[in-house]
């Protein structure tokens, strides 16, 4: 069963090797960098499509049309709560592309999926296809960016988030 709440941000930030990442929020991914002089800087890496029309990882990145689920039900609008009252909205998951009625994963679920238009079925996953190889880039603010990026704008290279030199940092690199 899946079950309705607010959201809550999780950390799930995959602080690994000397990655670029977005453990606090910034307006996109950034590290901390091997030089005495400079703390940190943002990475330079591409906004993704906002469009996307196939998944990749549990397709919490879809942006696509498809409305139906695996059964053929119809998708119930996101913004509407009939027949199925719910939490889903775009304030409460700014950015998971709550548009219409199109299939979505705005809680990490292990694919897309949608409340149904039928009364008697709350919910269903959607049939939406596999992506080849992953882009490396980012969506919104790149919280959930996990590439191999490790170079800054200014071409510094990355610290790595296990450890505390040259500069000392609240992260862990197990979070």
């Amino acid at each position: 069963e899946l079950w309705d709440y607010c959201y809550i941000p999780r950390c799930e930030h995959s602080l690994e090797e000397n990655y670029c990442r977005n453990p606090d929020g910034k307006p996109r991914p950034w590290c901390y960098t091997t030089s005495s002089s400079k703390e940190w800087d943002y990475c330079y890496i591409p906004r993704c499509e906002v469009e996307r029309s196939c998944i990749t990882d549990r397709g919490e990145k879809y942006r696509g049309p498809i409305s139906v689920t695996l059964s053929g039900k119809r998708c119930q609008s996101w913004s509407a709560q009939t027949p199925h009252q719910h939490n889903y909205t775009t304030e409460n998951y700014p950015c998971s592309g709550l548009a219409e009625n199109s299939c979505r994963n705005p809680n990490n679920d292990s694919k897309p999926w949608c409340f149904t238009t039928d009364p008697n079925t709350r919910w269903e996953y959607c049939s939406v296809p596999i992506c080849g190889d992953p882009e490396d880039c980012f969506h919104c603010k790149g919280e959930d960016y996990k590439g191999h990026h490790n170079t800054t704008e200014g071409g510094l290279t990355c610290q790595c988030w296990d450890s505390q030199e040259p500069h000392r940092h609240p992260f862990n690199s197990t979070e």
